[in-house]
């Protein structure tokens, strides 16, 4: 097996220079697929090739309180084919990067992909503001993204009267 990490210098002229296996450079260059499979798998394919893959998963968050939800680097070897990223957080937007790495370390051909997570996740901490006989006020904690309320339900119950 062939060393992708090669170095040659030239001492002689008082600078050293680094020079790539030809092999591993060009693999940045082959073409790949990389498709979302199922809401945390992704998949890619392509000539086999010596370099990595790396997915890099950014949730856009608003607001301070976001220790539940923070940012995911996985890096597989492209022969693996497959990755599973860990769950995503709720209420949240998701950014996926996907990418190879090259023998330099930089990236190349980039591959970017949205994900929702569930919007209809029941909210979080959940406080009785204001009760009257006809209306009730609720407040929750905010998303970590800017979701929306997209559905809500009505619920009537029949009061017990007291018989006299």
């Amino acid at each position: 097996m062939h060393n992708p990490w090669k170095k040659f210098a030239r001492a002689s002229q008082g600078w050293t220079s680094t020079c790539w296996s030809a092999e591993v450079a060009e693999d940045c260059l082959k073409e790949w697929n990389v498709t979302h499979e199922a809401s945390l798998h992704f998949a890619w394919d392509g000539e086999d090739r010596e370099n990595d893959v790396m997915f890099f998963v950014d949730p856009v968050t608003v607001g301070d309180d976001i220790t539940d939800c923070r940012n995911q680097t996985l890096k597989a070897p492209f022969s693996q084919k497959i990755i599973w990223i860990e769950p995503l957080c709720s209420n949240t937007t998701h950014w996926i990067t996907a990418s190879q790495i090259c023998a330099d370390n930089s990236t190349s051909q980039e591959k970017k992909f949205e994900i929702n997570s569930d919007y209809l996740l029941a909210p979080s901490n959940i406080t009785t503001v204001e009760v009257t006989n006809t209306t009730i006020q609720l407040e929750w904690d905010q998303p970590y993204a800017d979701a929306h309320i997209t559905a809500y339900q009505q619920v009537w119950y029949p009061t017990l009267s007291a018989s006299s």
